[in-house]
């Protein structure tokens, strides 16, 4: 799932600033800004939050089930559990249900709740522990950055379910109406090299030079190629990890369930499953290393006729439209940052040789510029790592 980070200026003061500067590599990943609006669906003419139900079904309610096929159009890693002291020289294993490679229902859910909270202008909330105090506490720079308000409920929270955080909430606690099945692989594609290394560590400023907006929700760009690590270079070994990816091609397929849920609700679902389009080059992100290319992924939807799919997607924009919340600009933002990334000279280090400089003018500088982004890879989600 896509996490807040706020802006990184000064955060490493003035180090480096005699180094000698490069040509600007791009950014590992964009940014797309949350709205300081927050769209509540019992404040425009919907079922109150009181009567939404698990148990109890409204007669012009939707429920069913949608059949979901996802192509990995890159190679793709999700780790199996291995335990949070495992020996990270030890290769991690695909995901597995059984003796089956699987992508976990969690990381799927997960992925479509942030596109879902981009695309309704849901509340913003953030774990990241940067922006906190030692107490745990947002600090007030950031207070402006999140809706407070807990006695309404957003859409996404609405349809995911929600646990209050505060006892003065009016909704302590609701279930979610929809269930994503984990992905069983129905095509397996293997990878080229059946072990690869990569360097793990945290973010620091120079993951997100020459982005303007550093705020908000963040999605990693798609590559269109896998770019290597130069792991044998790294002084600490514990900042090694090897994945075991599946190969570019590779086919999952799965279920989502839904409950319950109103036109406009079901037509919210839709438009994240359908809202990136392959043939315009557009990706959804699944896994780990995606920061390296891995995770490119295509997504087809059956299950659900076509006009009924036209008319709740339909309904969901149509209710946040006359409400004064515009949709298509959410939807063209997500593409954007969903988009394949044109080719750059950014190099590439063959895996476990040094780097070497080769005769072309300033490759070497490059090379330099672009290792030091790629090494400062930020962990993705436990969900991507552990497949839990």
């Amino acid at each position: 799932m896509a996490r807040f980070y706020g802006n990184y200026n000064n955060h490493r003061g003035n180090q480096g600033k005699n180094n000698q500067k490069g040509p600007k590599a791009p950014p590992p990943y964009n940014f797309i800004v949350p709205d300081k609006r927050v769209f509540y669906p019992q404040d425009c003419g919907e079922v109150s939050d009181s009567a939404i139900s698990f148990e109890k079904p409204f007669s012009d309610f939707q429920s069913g089930i949608l059949e979901i096929k996802i192509t990995a159009k890159s190679d793709i890693f999700t780790g199996a559990f291995t335990g949070k002291n495992a020996d990270t020289q030890t290769p991690k294993d695909f995901f597995k249900i059984g003796e089956n490679y699987a992508l976990s229902g969690s990381s799927v859910r997960g992925v479509i709740r942030t596109i879902a909270e981009v695309l309704s202008y849901a509340k913003f909330h953030t774990n990241a522990p940067d922006y906190k105090d030692k107490k745990g506490n947002v600090t007030e720079r950031f207070k402006s950055n999140f809706d407070k308000n807990e006695s309404r409920l957003d859409m996404v929270e609405r349809i995911f379910g929600v646990v209050a955080q505060s006892k003065n909430a009016k909704v302590q606690a609701l279930k979610s109406r929809i269930s994503f099945s984990h992905f069983i692989a129905s095509e397996v594609r293997h990878a080229t090299q059946k072990h690869i290394k990569y360097i793990l560590m945290s973010p620091d400023a120079t993951t997100t030079k020459g982005l303007k907006d550093k705020n908000g929700f963040r999605f990693y760009a798609p590559l269109g190629k896998i770019t290597p690590t130069n792991a044998a270079k790294a002084k600490n070994d514990k900042v090694i990890s090897t994945i075991s990816p599946l190969g570019k091609g590779s086919v999952f397929v799965g279920k989502l369930r839904y409950f319950n849920l109103t036109k406009s609700e079901l037509g919210l679902l839709l438009q994240c499953l359908t809202a990136l389009r392959d043939d315009k080059g557009e990706c959804y992100k699944f896994g780990g290393a995606k920061f390296y290319g891995y995770g490119d992924v295509r997504i087809e939807i059956k299950g659900i006729d076509e006009g009924l799919k036209n008319e709740c997607i339909n309904a969901y924009k149509n209710l946040l439209v006359k409400n004064g919340f515009e949709v298509e600009s959410r939807i063209e933002s997500l593409r954007k940052v969903s988009k394949l990334q044109p080719t750059t000279a950014q190099s590439t280090i063959p895996q476990n040789k040094p780097a070497t400089a080769t005769p072309q003018p300033r490759t070497k500088i490059d090379d330099k510029y672009s290792q030091n982004i790629r090494d400062r890879l930020h962990q993705d989600d436990d969900d991507d790592w552990n497949g839990l």
